[in-house]
């Protein structure tokens, strides 16, 4: 007896890679909601901002690193190899972070390696894996799904991680709370392990003799290292800050001359003379920065000044997370019926005033106030991912769009890696130059507590200012956007 094999669907078999996507997105996020009990792990004091950042930074500094060389690795090994390798390499470095409770005397007896910089190379380790599934599935669609049906794989690959991003944080705070912080990176394993198995049933992929500018990608990574560490030393301006930025200038010089004598450029030159797509680069960049600063500030906030649980913190956040989510279809919408720029810049201005509201909230949190606040940041936020998707989008060629939307999200990861540097570096000399005496704290317990509250409003200034900032490259981005009439006739056409 002969079994016929039923036709699946395409968007079916493209699934597996977008549930890695969602994990991968999950843990970039995660942390943010357990780093107050990551801290106490690792013992790093409650006012010491830069070192906790880096838990995060160097995970998005790994993410950010990866993604531009994986596309090529993909179409080089089969995209199904490339993304198991992936997965596994995540997996290691979701165990090397959840062993830290368990491992915390070993290492603290190892020279020059302890608790701390173990978290920071198994972080490193862990994005690695992680920022590799977006720009893989991105190159897998056309194989999986079809030239026609690409740009909805694409959106597919979007919608996994922006899903990530919202669920990771009150995700890991519920761990958090019920069976310790390690937990949240243990369960990495097993869902992991869900995907290997799906992914085992796919098409292997076609292998390309493609090449893979490794120059560019070292060049890439430090530039990106480099450029971090000097705003780290934003607060205090000195020599080696200035040679550090000098440094990421001419590594950046370095990724570009390396992709422009590659056989098979990893950024297009195309893409170099779209405005609108710069421009979006640009705009993307400052929300990233703004969207950082609150996605870490608002839980660490809940957790240090208002003394809530991991799984409280997170489910603060999560009124921000999802406005964002529910205004990103409205932001589409209002895209398809005005025109980016009146999303986008409305966006931008709701963001604003959002993150400045919640720069004057007092020691003690206030309801409903706290939830229209933050309701309000979601929203602008929100507002915003369509339009700048589709003005970054619109003239790209159809055979680079998927390196564009690469682009697009790497832009996003950078200022979100830069935006915590500044802040963080801002906000522990801040506290420094704030915090109480011993004699005050004994006087007035509550001291400590209203100094932390000055530098975390300082934090939501400085997304507020960033949004703002927006608003200008959003405005040359959005300059000689066409409706889709305009483009199918030419004679409308003011190109």
């Amino acid at each position: 007896m002969k079994w016929v094999k039923a036709e699946v669907s395409p968007y079916l078999l493209f699934l597996p890679l977008c549930y890695g996507v969602f994990i991968a997105a999950d843990d970039m996020t995660l942390v943010v909601t357990i780093l107050p009990d990551m801290m106490q792990s690792l013992k790093i004091p409650v006012n010491d901002i830069e070192r906790a950042s880096w838990l995060i930074i160097a995970f998005l500094i790994g993410y950010s690193a990866t993604m531009p060389i994986m596309g090529r690795l993909s179409d080089r090994w089969g995209y199904r190899a490339t993304f198991l390798l992936a997965l596994s390499v995540f997996m290691v470095g979701s165990a090397g972070v959840a062993l830290i409770p368990m491992m915390s005397s070993a290492l603290d007896a190892v020279p020059f390696l302890d608790q701390y910089r173990w978290a920071i190379i198994a972080r490193v380790v862990q994005s690695i894996g992680a920022g590799a599934v977006i720009p893989i599935s991105l190159a897998a669609a056309e194989t999986l799904v079809g030239v026609r049906r690409r740009i909805v794989a694409f959106g597919m690959v979007g919608a996994a991680a922006e899903a990530g991003s919202v669920f990771g944080p009150v995700y890991a705070g519920a761990i958090a709370d019920w069976i310790g912080w390690e937990y949240a990176f243990w369960s990495n394993i097993p869902l992991s392990l869900i995907a290997v198995v799906a992914l085992a049933k796919l098409p292997k992929g076609i292998r390309h003799d493609t090449s893979v500018d490794w120059i560019g990608a070292a060049a890439f990574t430090a530039a990106l290292t480099t450029l971090t560490i000097g705003l780290f030393r934003i607060s205090e301006p000195d020599l080696p800050m200035i040679l550090l930025f000098v440094a990421a200038a001419v590594l950046t010089g370095v990724v570009a001359i390396s992709n422009r004598m590659a056989s098979e450029k990893a950024v297009p030159r195309s893409l170099g003379k779209l405005k609108d797509f710069i421009w979006s680069n640009v705009t993307h960049f400052l929300v990233g920065a703004a969207l950082m600063i609150g996605l870490v500030s608002v839980p660490l906030l809940a957790g240090t000044i208002y003394g809530l649980s991991a799984l409280d913190s997170g489910l603060l956040l999560v009124r921000m997370t999802v406005a964002l989510g529910v205004s990103a279809f409205a932001g589409g919408f209002i895209a398809t019926k005005f025109g980016v720029r009146i999303p986008t810049i409305a966006g931008l201005i709701l963001a604003a005033i959002g993150f400045n509201f919640i720069s004057t909230w007092e020691i003690v949190l206030q309801e409903p106030r706290a939830s229209i606040d933050l309701v309000i940041v979601g929203i602008g936020l929100g507002l915003l991912i369509a339009p700048i998707a589709e003005s970054a989008l619109r003239r790209v060629p159809e055979e680079d769009k998927g390196i564009a939307s690469g682009l697009l999200t790497l832009s996003r990861n950078i200022g979100m890696t830069a935006g915590l540097a500044v802040v963080a570096s801002l906000g522990t000399e801040q506290f420094l130059l704030t915090a109480p005496g011993l004699e005050e704290m004994i006087e007035r317990p509550e001291a400590a507590n209203e100094a932390g509250m000055a530098v975390f409003s300082n934090f939501f200034t400085y997304a507020s200012t960033a949004c703002i900032i927006g608003v200008i490259p959003a405005w040359l981005m959005t300059r000689n956007y066409e409706s889709d009439e305009d483009v199918a006739d030419p004679s409308k056409s003011t190109v």
